[in-house]
C-alpha cells in the first residue's frame, strides 16, 4: 500500500512541476489535473499518513493558485486530519489562516493561526510566525491590545532571531501608530540588544539576522513619524 501511495505521490508532483512555463487556459487544464492526481492519492490511500497529507496539502496550494479558495480549504482540512499532528497538518493550519485572512474572515483566520500556537509539537519556527500572524490579524480588526499582549511575550519567547526581530517590528508599528515615539525608539534599542550576538556573527545567519533588521518596516515608519512631528510648528522636542 505505501508503495502504491509513493509512487501515485511521485505522478502527481510530476504533473506539477509540468505547470511551469504554462500560461492561461493550458496552465488551468494542467493545474485541474495536477489536483486531480493529488486527491486521488489521498482518497485511494488514506492511511498512509504523511503521504497522504502532503498530497491533500499540494492540493490546496494548486488551488489556492488557482484562485479557489473554498476549494483550496477543503484540501487543506483533509491535511489536517490525516496527519494530527505532523508537518502537513501544521502547514495546511498556517495556510488556512491566511486563505481565511485574505477572504476577510477574520474569525476563521483567528481560530488557525490560534490552534497552531496553541500546538505543542508544532516546529518552534512556525509557531513563531504564526503568533505573528495571529497578532498582525488582531490589529487588523481592531483588537489592538490584544495584539499588542501577543506580539511583546513572542519577543521574549521566539527561538528564532529573525522571528523575534518580525515581533518587535510589529510591536514598534502599532506603538508608532498610536503617536508614541519616544516608546517606539525604546522598543527599536531592545530589538537590536536582544539579537546582537547574532548579527554580529560571521555566519549566513549573521547575514540573514543583519539583513532582517535592517529591512524592518518599522524603521521608515518611525522615521516618517518624527520628521512629521518636527514639521509640527507646536512640537516641543522638551516635552
Amino acid at each position: 500500500m505505501a508503495d502504491g501511495a509513493e509512487r501515485a505521490l511521485t505522478c502527481a508532483r510530476a504533473k506539477k512541476r509540468a505547470l511551469q512555463g504554462e500560461r492561461g487556459v493550458s496552465l488551468a487544464k494542467l493545474r485541474t489535473e495536477a489536483v486531480a492526481a493529488y486527491v486521488r492519492v489521498h482518497e485511494r490511500w488514506p492511511s498512509s499518513g504523511p503521504t497522504a497529507a502532503e498530497a491533500a496539502f499540494r492540493a490546496g496550494e494548486l488551488l489556492r493558485a488557482g484562485g479557489e479558495p473554498h476549494l483550496a480549504i477543503e484540501q487543506f482540512l483533509v491535511a489536517t486530519k490525516l496527519q494530527d499532528p505532523g508537518e502537513f497538518a501544521a502547514r495546511a493550519l498556517y495556510e488556512i489562516g491566511h486563505v481565511q485572512r485574505r477572504e476577510g474572515n477574520i474569525e476563521p483566520a483567528l481560530a488557525s493561526f490560534e490552534q497552531l500556537v496553541a500546538s505543542g509539537l508544532v516546529d518552534a519556527h512556525l509557531r513563531d510566525i504564526a503568533s505573528v500572524w495571529y497578532a498582525k490579524v488582531l490589529a487588523e480588526s481592531g483588537q489592538l491590545p490584544d495584539a499588542e499582549r501577543v506580539l511583546r511575550r513572542l519577543t521574549k519567547t521566539a527561538t528564532e532571531p529573525t522571528d523575534r526581530i518580525r515581533a518587535y517590528d510589529e510591536l514598534i508599528l502599532l506603538v508608532v501608530g498610536r503617536g508614541e515615539l519616544e516608546g517606539a525608539a525604546g522598543w527599536l534599542a531592545e530589538c537590536k540588544y536582544s539579537v546582537r550576538d547574532a548579527a554580529r556573527e560571521l555566519t549566513e545567519k549573521g547575514k540573514r539576522v543583519s539583513r532582517a533588521l535592517e529591512q524592518m518596516r518599522s524603521l521608515k515608519a518611525l522615521q516618517r513619524a518624527i520628521e512629521a512631528r518636527m514639521r509640527d510648528p507646536t512640537y516641543d522636542p522638551l516635552r
